[in-house]
């Protein structure tokens, strides 16, 4: 039981990290694809902290993700230890 509660928060946890790794990537793409017109509006630094933010969440939901895949696998080792 505890072996599949485990490999389904992985599951979900890969598919929250790809989508919000996705947003990420298009943010960095989109900008190098314009780098002309970002250095000419000089806006380097406001798109450094978008990229940057946007990666807040991917961090955050990994590191729920891994508190909540840490207590399966110790309410495992509880029981059948």
């Amino acid at each position: 039981m505890a072996g599949y509660l485990r490999f389904s928060l992985l599951n979900k946890l890969n598919d929250q990290l790809r989508k919000a790794y996705e947003g990420s990537a298009q943010i960095a793409c989109e900008q190098v694809a314009a780098i002309r017109t970002v250095a000419s509006l000089n806006r380097e630094k406001a798109l450094h902290l978008e990229f940057v933010q946007s990666l807040k969440a991917p961090v955050r939901e990994a590191m729920y993700s891994t508190l909540k895949s840490t207590f399966v696998w110790s309410w495992y080792y509880m029981i059948d230890g």
